[in-house]
């Protein structure tokens, strides 16, 4: 609402036609441009009955009576059956003029899309049909002779390549999903027994770390990481636990030798 028009002898005038005070005026004009401004793009209420008004504007009393109020205090204007908010077009919010813009827009979008549906219609009635029997007849059409040997050439399977290596008998469980187990290639069991010399001290190894991945499932290892762990394994059992050949003597025999040399020396028992 503009400045000045609770101020406007049209306002006081409504006022007193309703037996309203101010606020209560500003509310039903508020209202009516609101319903004008939300269903029509100049203010043409025609197709609202009074009831209609009356209940868009809440007002508790006669419907007839609100309109005509409206109408005699210059706020409708009646103009044989329609009615028309006063100087709407000199007053309506500018996002009116946006919606009939776009609804204009979207028009002509409409209006342009089917005019070239339209033009693609009559292009393709106005363009010759070839009949079936031209189409058989047309190089594109005719079927290509195919060669028995082409033939045999698609069905055979592809060959399966055999470089795959050798593996052993030992399986591992590993960690990954699902599950699963990884097998010693055969060419790294025979490192394994060249580099420690006894095939069964390195079989007997290799089942004791294959039982203590099969028992500890949160320690297993990838399948990446099975060569480095069953290389630490043979190494470690072969430092620790892996006995001796009776007789054989090593670099660790050699200072315990020499302190008995120096001793059997000083006693004077001679070697």
């Amino acid at each position: 609402m503009k400045l000045g028009t609770t101020t406007h002898p049209k306002f006081c005038r409504l006022m007193r036609h309703l037996s309203l005070s101010r606020y209560c005026t500003v509310g039903v004009l508020e209202s009516l441009w609101m319903m004008a401004s939300q269903f029509t793009d100049d203010g043409d209420l025609s197709r609202f009955c009074a009831d209609d008004i009356s209940a868009y504007i809440d007002w508790p009393g006669d419907a007839e009576q609100l309109v005509d109020a409206l109408v005699d205090c210059g706020w409708l204007d009646r103009d044989g059956g329609n009615l028309i908010v006063h100087d709407f077009d000199d007053h309506k919010p500018n996002f009116i003029n946006d919606r009939i813009k776009k609804r204009e827009q979207r028009a002509a979008a409409k209006a342009k899309k089917e005019a070239e549906k339209a033009d693609a219609s009559r292009v393709s009635r106005d363009c010759p049909r070839t009949s079936q029997d031209n189409r058989t007849e047309s190089p594109l059409f005719q079927s290509i002779p195919v060669q028995p040997s082409q033939v045999d050439s698609r069905n055979k399977a592809p060959s399966v390549s055999s470089s795959e290596p050798a593996l052993s008998q030992f399986q591992f469980p590993v960690k990954a999903k699902g599950g699963g187990t990884w097998t010693l290639p055969m060419a790294k069991l025979d490192e394994y027994i060249d580099t420690y010399g006894d095939r069964k001290w390195v079989d007997a190894e290799l089942r004791k770390a294959r039982q203590w991945c099969s028992d500890n499932r949160a320690k297993r290892k990838t399948p990446g990481g099975m060569l480095g762990f069953i290389g630490r394994w043979l190494a470690k059992a072969n430092d620790t636990a892996r006995p001796r050949t009776p007789g054989a003597s090593s670099d660790d025999d050699l200072p315990e030798m020499e302190m008995r040399f120096a001793s059997s020396k000083r006693s004077g028992v001679s070697r």
